[in-house]
């Protein structure tokens, strides 16, 4: 009989990730393989421009824009580093709001799409791009993006009309789920910018994925859902309150599922609104 280190192991080709029919698991080793290889390109940008800006503000939906807002909202932003800013919302008055909190000509967006598609995502890099062209910037200056480099997009199509380099364009990790995107270049390049050791965060990562931590939390769900225990109280410092919304997603969305015999299953969980600092 397989032990439980042999069925699920670091490596999507090893074990049952195998048979998984999405095959969206390489985010098993994105802390191994450092960010599929952007590490270096992630670090080099940082340097390149630091303190060419004070703001980045991520356009994007989902899991393209939910770590740059846990990096804002439970890291914050190192003395001397840009501060962090996410748009993805089309409501006049949250567009405003980000409009009113930067200095566009210290800003850089950072437009972020798998397909390259994204009707929300192009309609807010539209308008942004229309802040940068009323105040007679280059538009080349103040845009990057994160999308899949293969084949031509209305994102790639908008980034080579304005003559951005290819070296500020990076390629969206493959075969990421949206949620499991934190440790790759979704994360980690507004870590870096925001002012940290991106290298580090991986390591540490790195060194809590090859413990059994991961193995006991797994067991521990298992268990609640085969004593019919479905609900997961979540309570959470206010300190920590950003990554509320993760964990919910992470757990209701990865482990929600219908078997075979077409039941629901999965664990819920319940984030408790009521921060305490003291918790």
């Amino acid at each position: 009989m397989q032990t439980i280190k042999e069925k699920f192991p670091i490596s999507p080709d090893l074990g049952l990730w195998v048979n998984n029919p999405t095959r969206d698991i390489n985010w098993l080793t994105l802390p191994i393989d450092e960010c599929q290889g952007l590490l270096s390109k992630i670090i080099e940008f940082k340097d390149k421009h630091k303190g060419q800006y004070k703001h980045i503000i991520v356009v994007g939906m989902g899991g393209s824009s939910r770590p740059a807002d846990l990096i804002r909202g439970v890291l914050g932003t190192q003395d001397g580093y840009v501060q962090i800013h996410v748009m993805e919302n089309l409501d006049d008055d949250a567009i405003s709001e980000i409009k009113e909190s930067i200095e566009l000509k210290e800003s850089l967006f950072i437009s972020i799409s798998k397909s390259g598609n994204t009707t929300e995502t192009m309609a807010l890099t539209r308008i942004a791009y229309s802040w940068i062209k009323k105040e007679n910037l280059d538009p080349q200056k103040h845009f990057i993006a994160i999308t899949t480099l293969s084949k031509e997009s209305a994102l790639t199509k908008f980034l080579k009309d304005n003559n951005v380099s290819e070296e500020n364009i990076f390629q969206h990790p493959e075969n990421v789920g949206g949620r499991f995107t934190f440790f790759s270049v979704i994360g980690m390049l507004p870590a870096a910018l925001a002012g940290y050791d991106v290298g580090k965060i991986l390591e540490s990562a790195k060194q809590t994925l090859e413990s059994d931590e991961k193995y006991n939390l797994g067991l521990f769900l298992v268990k609640m859902e085969e004593e019919n225990r479905p609900y997961m109280r979540v309570v959470l410092p206010i300190e920590l309150k950003t990554m509320g919304a993760w964990i919910e997603q992470l757990i209701a969305e990865s482990l929600g599922k219908v078997d075979k015999d077409g039941k629901n299953r999965g664990i819920i969980p319940i984030l408790e609104r009521d921060y305490d600092s003291s918790v």
